[in-house]
């Protein structure tokens, strides 16, 4: 670590999510139906993942460890405070005073739920793939790079990302790339990226594969270290030595909202910390099913203690003996 205390760069898309806890769900998103409570808070891949790392940050070492470049503009105060309070600090990309962030909806009855997020052309005056950013945060970025550990890219707002994964690359930061869905602008974060995490739905150039398939498809674009999620079952991991598994922690799932993207930010602070990707992994995994044992996406973490997160001077890298036939 450059620091005392671990600092990764996330850059993508921020959401404000709505979560509301119905009585009974809809037949169909026309029908009124009163709901029991509400909680605003914001979303995307990497202010979820952000979080996660603000948190666990906050918890061992007491700081502030996460940058978040995204276009943010216009906000409620409670999406505004989800991130300062949970050690993230903000870099606002807002291309304009009219901006405001995309909202999603999501409705919750027991474990069932539905989203419905606001996709109208007439939300916005900005396509998230023409913002760029601002030349204040530029300035920032020359300073903010030099504090990172590793960086973390998702596959939206690419202008932004690009410029922050060349940023991490003239300064020799580790590039982790949470490859998301498959857009047209994928391939070139994937040539900044070191490290790359896809879930086994990812489907490179629209096409379905199997997640060993997506191993080989990002070996052929030049990439070694590659991690496929797989929801509940074990993540495959491309090593030198082949790709081997690594366990998740089976629990019983109450809210399985942005699990991913906590995996992805535990993920960032361990490495920063480690270097061990392996290692890293499992940890991550063990966030994720921390937060999937309670309603929303920040409960599982918030419940988490120091003496939870353990120190990589204890890590055990995962046995390499279950390995994976493609």
């Amino acid at each position: 670590m450059k620091n005392d205390y671990p600092v990764t760069i996330f850059a993508g898309r921020a959401v404000e999510d709505h979560l509301r806890g119905l009585k009974s769900l809809p037949k169909n998103f026309g029908v009124k139906t009163p709901y029991t409570s509400e909680r605003i808070f914001v979303g995307g891949s990497a202010p979820n993942a952000a979080i996660a790392h603000g948190i666990l940050g906050r918890k061992v070492y007491h700081s502030e460890t996460a940058f978040l470049y995204t276009p943010f503009g216009r906000v409620r105060s409670e999406v505004a405070s989800d991130l300062s309070q949970h050690g993230v600090i903000l870099r606002d990309c807002n291309p304009g005073d009219d901006f405001s962030l995309q909202q999603n909806f999501g409705f919750s009855f027991g474990k069932e739920r539905s989203i419905h997020p606001d996709e109208t052309e007439e939300r916005n005056i900005y396509a998230e793939h023409k913002i760029g950013m601002p030349e204040n945060q530029q300035r920032r970025l020359v300073y903010d790079i030099k504090k990172a550990d590793v960086v973390m890219l998702e596959c939206r707002c690419p202008l932004i990302t690009t410029m922050v994964g060349r940023a991490a690359r003239d300064s020799n930061v580790p590039v982790v790339l949470d490859a998301g869905t498959w857009k047209p602008y994928v391939p070139p974060l994937i040539a900044l990226s070191d490290i790359i995490i896809a879930s086994h739905e990812f489907e490179p150039e629209n096409q379905s594969m199997t997640p060993g398939e997506i191993i080989e498809y990002f070996k052929s674009k030049g990439r070694e270290h590659i991690a496929v999620t797989r929801g509940h079952e074990s993540t495959l991991l491309n090593t030198p030595s082949g790709i081997i598994e690594i366990p998740v922690i089976l629990c019983e799932a109450v809210d399985t909202l942005a699990s991913g993207d906590i995996m992805h930010g535990a993920f960032c602070f361990h490495y920063a910390r480690s270097g061990d990707i392996a290692w890293s992994i499992e940890q991550a995994n063990q966030a994720a099913s921390e937060s999937v044992r309670y309603f929303g996406p920040r409960e599982g973490l918030q419940r988490m203690t120091a003496e939870m997160i353990p120190a990589p001077n204890s890590r055990k890298t995962p046995d390499a003996q279950f390995a994976y036939n493609i």
